[in-house]
């Protein structure tokens, strides 16, 4: 092995290991949040206004980390956003009332964008030439697999008391420690790349790979929130509800390797399309697969792990159109469109769920990947970056 592939090689190992040790820390708020908040006894909907405060701070931040990578290093940054998340869990435990919370969730939300968006704009530069699907692949399973971590250590230590929120705080911490890696960072954005328009300008240059994660942020937040009241409806129980997310979780744990490894063979744009073509198709079969839970439950595992899929291989997709220092900007709007698919997608399925019931809420999911397959796969081919 040579020395150039070694450094990558560590940098690639303390991008992804500081990035998952994150996801993990916000594994154990998510359940945190929520069921102290219900403990404290707000409303459904006054809980899910604090998910909406923290998904409208990702928004605003977003634009703003190019602006941090230009002057700061990756590792710089990403550090100082672990420590932030650190702290605001250690705020957690001291400052025990609403208020505080919703200030503290807030900051959260502020560090975990600095940490996505520098994590994986640093690991798109890194990553292999060949086998760099692959290697996008085992990010995306990393990356949920660190969520179910966090999910499991609040149903190991429970919600309430000091031990989950200083786990939570140990292991914002414990992403530090991958920083300390050698290896090169991430290449600084310039001055023009790292300004608040850059990414206009990047959506503007490459318009159908933002349409990926805009199409995946919709689905995925639709099909979190929703999934668990669309199998009640149908008729399981509680239980059945329940694992509807943990099959969200492993298929986009077990199949992201192989879409990675699929891209890099027949290439982005075949498995993009076959995603999407999967996202499009699937809940139809999910709406009339019958009544045997562990058809339900098999059915929603492929669904997430291919339809997740559109987010990892758009990932690809961007690599090979940006690079150097366009590609801090070019990864922020990769996310905002994220985002904004995150805000559209829960309204949009539940206006569907609300009208027609749970047909209605199948049928949104397949149209937020329809519409997505259908102008990708009537666009041009992307051109290879300038």
């Amino acid at each position: 092995m040579s020395e150039a592939t070694a450094a990558r090689g560590f940098s690639l190992v303390a991008a992804i290991g500081a990035t998952a040790f994150s996801a993990a820390a916000f594994g154990v708020q998510m359940p945190l949040v929520s069921l102290t908040l219900d403990d404290w006894g707000l409303t459904a909907a006054e809980i899910g206004v604090f998910t909406l405060a923290a998904t409208a701070s990702t928004l605003v931040m977003t634009p703003l980390v190019p602006m941090m990578l230009a002057q700061v290093s990756v590792r710089l940054a990403m550090g100082g956003a672990c420590a932030a998340m650190a702290a605001c869990f250690a705020l957690f435990d001291a400052l025990r009332s609403i208020e505080a919370w919703f200030v503290l969730r807030l900051f959260m939300g502020l560090a975990l964008t600095v940490i996505f968006i520098a994590g994986e704009a640093w690991i798109l530069e890194r990553k292999p030439a060949r086998g760099g699907g692959f290697v996008l692949g085992v990010y995306a399973s990393t990356l949920a697999g660190a969520i179910a971590l966090g999910g499991f250590v609040v149903a190991w230590l429970g919600h309430a008391g000091a031990p989950v929120i200083w786990a939570g705080a140990g292991l914002a911490f414990i992403a530090l420690l991958p920083l300390a890696l050698p290896g090169p960072g991430l290449t600084a954005p310039d001055a023009e790349s790292a300004r608040p328009a850059a990414l206009l300008r990047r959506i503007g240059a490459a318009p159908i790979i933002m349409l990926a994660p805009l199409a995946m942020g919709a689905i995925e937040t639709a099909a979190y929130t929703l999934l668990p009241v669309y199998a009640r409806r149908i008729g399981f129980d509680d239980q059945i509800a329940a694992y509807t997310i943990a099959a969200c979780g492993l298929g986009n744990l077990l199949l992201q390797p192989a879409i990675g490894w699929a891209a890099d063979r027949v290439g982005a744009r075949a498995t993009l399309l076959a995603c999407a073509l999967a996202g499009a198709v699937l809940p139809a079969t999910i709406a009339f697969a019958g009544g045997a839970a562990s058809t339900f439950l098999a059915l929603i595992f492929v669904y997430s792990g291919l339809v997740t899929g559109l987010y990892t291989i758009g990932l690809l997709s961007l690599s090979a159109r940006f690079s150097g220092r366009e590609l801090a900007s070019a990864n922020a709007a990769y996310a905002l469109a994220y985002g904004i698919g995150g805000v559209i997608g829960p309204a949009a399925a539940g206006a569907a769920f609300s009208g027609a019931g749970p047909v209605g809420f199948m049928a949104a999911l397949a149209a937020m990947a329809g519409g997505y397959l259908l102008v990708a796969a009537i666009a041009p081919r992307p051109r290879a970056a300038d």
